[in-house]
């Protein structure tokens, strides 16, 4: 088994919630009418017809898009450092704070669409090339 650590930079944060989009559709409103409540895995006590009964949250799709055992963790702010760090997946900083600038307006009740604009916006212009990769690489969420 290889134990070098992966590192998932903003390029890539960016990369995962566009796939996880795609899969789900612009439109998926994970959390209707908002909540403080995600899981990264299907909630299998929800409604029968519930949306977070059919997959799980954005950052958690993204994540298992991405590679990571997602397991029945939903706060992004607590959550990615521990069990991440035992799958030997580490966030930047950046890609830490994409994720979670999402997951607020997921968590309010937008779509996944609504919620990748909000991550664009507060990223808008942050472009990230070789040597800025190279230098977060020791800034970790």
């Amino acid at each position: 088994m290889d134990n070098e650590l992966r590192v998932i930079d903003l390029q890539e944060a960016r990369e995962l919630v566009d796939k996880a989009i795609q899969e789900a559709g612009e439109d998926f409103v994970y959390n209707p009418g908002g909540g403080p409540n995600c899981l990264y895995v299907p909630n299998v006590n929800a409604d029968a017809d519930a949306p977070s009964r059919q997959r799980g949250c954005l950052v958690g799709t993204a994540l298992k898009i991405g590679g990571a055992q997602v397991y029945d963790w939903g706060d992004v702010a607590t959550a990615l450092g521990g069990y991440l760090e035992d799958q030997q997946v580490k966030l930047t900083a950046m890609a830490g704070l994409y994720f979670r600038a999402a997951q607020v307006i997921q968590d309010d009740g937008g779509s996944w669409g609504a919620a990748r604009q909000h991550a664009e916006r507060v990223f808008q212009g942050v472009a990230v090339d070789a040597e800025t990769s190279r230098r977060t690489r020791a800034m970790y969420f």
